[in-house]
């Protein structure tokens, strides 16, 4: 494609309420000179609502709505991702603004 029909595919999938599923990390080491041995890492990530009470405030996170596609779904589950463990095991976040309240 031409740098303008990239554009406009990128533009369209960021426009759309993805969720992050899960975050990689790899992890390198150096053996020997010029030679690496990769540790790669996934770690599922899932918002949960939460209330908490920090510095006398009370402090909450809403139930997040969760927009995934079908073709989307299909593909994780293609691919491996265990919905459950997901869910049940995910590691919670929030977003900046809380965090920041949580911070204070």
């Amino acid at each position: 494609d031409v740098p303008q029909v990239q554009y406009e595919k990128a533009r369209a999938v960021v426009g759309r309420p993805y969720n992050i599923v899960q975050v990689g990390i790899s992890l390198f080491e150096e053996t020997s000179p010029r030679r690496f041995v990769c540790r790669p890492f996934n770690i599922y990530v899932f918002p949960r609502p939460f209330s908490e009470h920090a510095g006398g405030k009370q402090i909450q996170a809403d139930d997040h709505f969760m927009g995934l596609s079908s073709s989307s779904m299909i593909f994780l589950a293609g691919n491996g991702l265990d919905f459950n463990r997901w869910v049940g095991k995910g590691v919670s976040y929030v977003d900046a603004a809380t965090e920041e309240a949580l911070l204070r």
